[in-house]
């Protein structure tokens, strides 16, 4: 295989050995010859290494599995990872592309080849993964066989750690003798169907045996149902009989029945006519008592309008003074009334004049306030200008006891006594000033005086407003004494009317009152005696059900106790019928088994001559699964295998001095040295001391020569006998990881 392109992108060792998300190599600008990567532990170069195959795995991370269900690149990839890939093998030129979501956990692979310079994807290609791992195998053998010789990854297993089975497998691609395995295999499938078929054979003939066996228990089985025939014919005439005699006691009991069956209906019309004499009693007595209560509401209302009529008619001539009262009550209301309309004026008066002595003082009071103020202000004004005035004085008194020029004078102290000096006449004159009473301050206390000539006394005016309202307050009172007389007397006038039409009244209901009382009495003796005609009926009719209900024997009960007998007997009559064509039926089935039992000594000798042929078959086919089997042909190959890779590695291990040959074994004499036993050991030739030994026993060193010899014999046995030009070896760290 001749590498042509390589891209991966989205690989973590990348990505943390040198920074990047991609990279790509173009392998056709390296020379022929032995290509080294080179550079610092974790830089990536075991990743790169790693993916320089179309197989969907990176052999250092697959612990010597080396098959594709037992890796993921989830955890060797980030994000939407790639792994691109150009190959050229048997002169034809391949792309693969392996498509990784680490995300979604999420894997395609494709597969094309260069026909005339066009990319087609390979037969079976859809990007499922099963697919594309059949197609590389195809191309390039099993990853198991190619990462043995041709890819040995870092920290790969040596040949002398594998188990001998997997060796064998090895082997048998190694020496493309899989259609041997598959003629065993096949030999076997068909040595197991025979076996299956004559397992098939030996039931039958089992069958046949005990169908023959049973002969002497057939012909007792058909004399024992012969026996119940007979014994069933019996029980049925018997039971029978019974029935007929049966029949005849049940036709006497429907007779009985028929008789006691008129007498019940005779009592049952009765009872019919005794339940409607009890409704149409049950109907009177209500109706009867309706009837009373109705008389008796309207005795008891006609009484009580009586009553009321009586009561109105005694009232009639204190209702009929009562309309005097009433019109002096509204006379005098309509003077109470006027009095506190006079009243109420003379009150907004006072409360105007109130509101006006109250708005005075407020004036009063704000310009009192202002007029204060403004003295006040003048006064302090005055104090801080004769302060001032005291020490100008005190300081122009300095002038008088000091040398100091006073035009020009240098000194400070000097200077401010000039200046407190001149300033003497000025604040003279604010004093003067300060001390005059302003225009300003004399208007307002003339306001003030005006205002005060003016203001009344308004205790005075409040003391009226009092004796007033007190007034006023009795007139209400007073006033709403006579409104409730008044309401009194409209009240009891509008009684009036019916007083007088209750004396009016009063005689024609008091004898509608007597007439009422004679119906109730009439009405309650014409009921007792209906109701008493009507019960006495029904007490006659109640006898005559107690003498005609008697109904004697229950016949019924007779009919359905004969009838049940009957019934038992008809059932044993089945069961006696079921009996004689189950006996039948093993009688039919005794004469066909003897019948049968005369074909089954005829089948028994055809099956024992097709078992012993089917046997011999099996025989001869089992011969050819093992002759083509692991133990066989294939055991033959591989003997013949050993030698030529053993050839080989030795003419490799010349380069590391020739002191070392190896020897691989395929067979080994037993212990007890009878027949040879299957190996697989690689013994080692020191030349140096002349000694045999395992490879197991070398250093680590040599260890590491002589599977190097021969993983690369292998690969060259590989090249030479499957016809695939690898043209290629890899090696990752062969001697050790550092």
């Amino acid at each position: 295989m001749k590498l042509i392109e390589l891209r991966l992108r989205g690989f973590k060792g990348i990505k943390a050995g040198m920074g990047l998300d991609e990279i790509a190599i173009n392998f056709n600008d390296l020379p022929t010859g032995i290509a080294v990567i080179s550079a610092a532990n974790g830089t990536g170069k075991t990743t790169i290494l790693d993916n320089m195959h179309p197989y969907r795995l990176l052999p250092y991370r697959t612990g010597n599995s080396y098959k594709p269900t037992a890796f993921s690149y989830y955890e060797h990839t980030y994000g939407d990872a790639e792994k691109e890939l150009v190959f050229e093998i048997n002169g034809a030129t391949y792309r693969s592309l392996v498509l990784i979501d680490t995300d979604r956990k999420k894997s395609e692979a494709y597969l094309w080849r260069n026909d005339k310079g066009q990319m087609i994807p390979e037969p079976g290609i859809d990007g499922k993964l099963d697919g594309y791992d059949k197609a590389v195998e195809a191309i390039l053998g099993s990853p198991e066989l190619y990462f043995t010789s041709v890819f040995r990854s870092q920290n790969a297993k040596q040949l002398a750690d594998y188990a001998k089975g997997d060796i064998k497998d090895l082997f048998t691609e190694l020496l493309n003798i899989d259609h041997l395995k598959l003629i065993s295999e096949k030999a076997r499938r068909v040595k197991q169907d025979l076996a299956g078929k004559v397992e098939l054979l030996m039931i039958e003939r089992k069958r046949l045996q005990d169908i023959i066996a049973d002969e002497a228990t057939i012909k007792s089985n058909m004399e024992a149902a012969l026996a119940d025939i007979a014994d069933c014919a019996g029980e049925v005439v018997a039971h029978e009989q019974e029935i007929i005699t049966l029949q005849e006691k049940i036709n006497e009991c429907d007779v009985l029945i028929a008789m006691q069956r008129r007498a019940r209906d005779e009592v049952e019309t009765i009872k019919a006519a005794i339940r409607d004499k009890m409704t149409k009693l049950s109907d009177m007595r209500i109706a009867g008592d309706n009837k009373t209560i109705e008389i008796k509401n309207r005795f008891v209302a006609l009484n009580s309008k009586i009553e009321k009529a009586k009561a109105l008619a005694v009232s009639l001539p204190t209702l009929q003074n009562m309309s005097s009262i009433k019109t002096a009550k509204e006379e005098e209301l309509a003077e109470t009334t006027a009095l506190v309309a006079q009243i109420d004026e003379n009150l907004t008066t006072l409360n105007a004049s109130l509101n006006e002595i109250l708005t005075i003082d407020k004036q009063l009071s704000e310009k009192q306030g202002e007029l204060r103020q403004k003295v006040q202000k003048r006064h302090t004004e005055l104090k801080l200008s004769e302060v001032e005035l005291a020490e100008a004085r005190k300081q122009a008194d300095i002038i008088k006891n000091n040398n100091c020029p006073i035009d020009n004078p240098t000194c400070k102290l000097m200077a401010a006594a000039v200046a407190a000096r001149d300033r003497i006449t000025d604040i003279e004159c604010d004093i003067e000033f300060y001390r005059t009473v302003p225009l300003h301050e004399t208007n307002l206390q003339a306001e003030i005086d005006a205002l005060m000539a003016t203001r009344r006394d308004p205790a005075a005016v409040q003391l009226d407003i009092k004796k007033i309202s007190d007034e006023k307050a009795a007139l209400i009172a007073q006033r709403q004494d006579i409104e409730r007389t008044i309401r009194i007397a409209a009240d009891q006038l509008n009684s009036l009317p019916l007083a007088e039409q209750a004396e009016q009244e009063l005689p024609t209901m008091e004898q509608e009152l007597v007439q009422i009382n004679a119906e109730l009495v009439n009405h309650t003796e014409t009921s007792n005696a209906e109701i008493a005609a009507l019960d006495a009926e029904i007490v006659t009719l109640t006898a005559k059900v107690r003498t005609e209900g008697d109904a004697g024997p229950d016949h019924e009960a007779e009919k359905k106790r004969l009838t049940e007998l009957q019934a038992t007997h008809r059932a044993d009559i089945a069961d006696a019928h079921r009996n004689d064509t189950e006996a039948k039926k093993t009688l039919g089935a005794c004469e066909e088994s003897l019948r049968q039992i005369g074909k089954a000594q005829d089948s028994l000798n055809a099956v024992d001559t097709r078992i012993a042929y089917l046997n011999d078959e099996a025989g001869q086919w089992g011969t050819l699964e093992k002759a083509f089997g692991n133990d066989g042909i294939i055991a033959l190959e591989l003997d013949d295998a050993g030698p030529q890779i053993s050839a080989i590695a030795n003419e490799l291990l010349k380069e590391f001095g020739g002191r070392f040959s190896v020897r691989i074994d395929t067979q080994t004499a037993k212990a007890n040295n009878k027949g040879m036993k299957e190996v697989f050991e690689i013994n080692v030739i020191d030349s140096a001391t002349n000694e045999v030994k395992n490879i197991l026993r070398l250093s680590g060193g040599e260890r590491t020569w002589v599977n190097d010899a021969i993983t690369k014999a292998i690969a060259i046995y590989n090249a030479q006998a499957s016809g695939h030009a690898f043209k290629t070896i890899f090696t990752d760290e062969l001697d050790g990881s550092l």
